[in-house]
């Protein structure tokens, strides 16, 4: 998701529109769901073969994060292309990153408030990073 966002960002402060988002942006979050998700499948067939009392589903697992991978890094993408508006894609952004910063501190010891701002203060920092990047790289072009 926050790839996504970057992409989104760098796009609109570049002046790019929503062509450039729409093909950059899926190309990169199906690229990177792939990724994701070979390296989910290695890292659990490693794990199955180093701990082979635990019930472990490689192709499961990197099936689940490649979908999870995928939903995630839509948000961005589709609010861009549905609003043209930055500030929607960011307000949808940081709301889902901090509906997974939950759903983390629900799982873990991290506690809620923590988590939450953890999870939105890194996908704004990544997001004005990137929007900051494309806005010098519009202004050299």
């Amino acid at each position: 998701m926050i790839t996504s966002f970057a992409i989104v960002a760098a796009s609109d402060a570049g002046g790019l529109g929503t062509r450039t988002v729409t093909i950059v942006g899926f190309a990169s979050l199906f690229g990177d769901a792939f990724s994701m998700a070979i390296s989910e499948f290695l890292a659990v067939r490693t794990d199955s073969t180093l701990n082979p009392d635990r019930r472990l589903y490689p192709v499961i697992s990197g099936i689940n994060c490649f979908l999870a991978f995928v939903s995630c890094g839509l948000v961005p993408i589709l609010t861009y292309i549905m609003t043209a508006s930055l500030l929607s894609c960011a307000s949808f952004s940081v709301t889902a990153l901090m509906l997974l910063g939950a759903a983390r501190a629900g799982v873990s010891s991290t506690p809620l408030l923590a988590s939450l701002l953890e999870t939105a203060i890194l996908g704004a920092a990544a997001g004005g990073i990137a929007y900051g990047v494309g806005m010098l790289a519009h202004s050299l072009a």
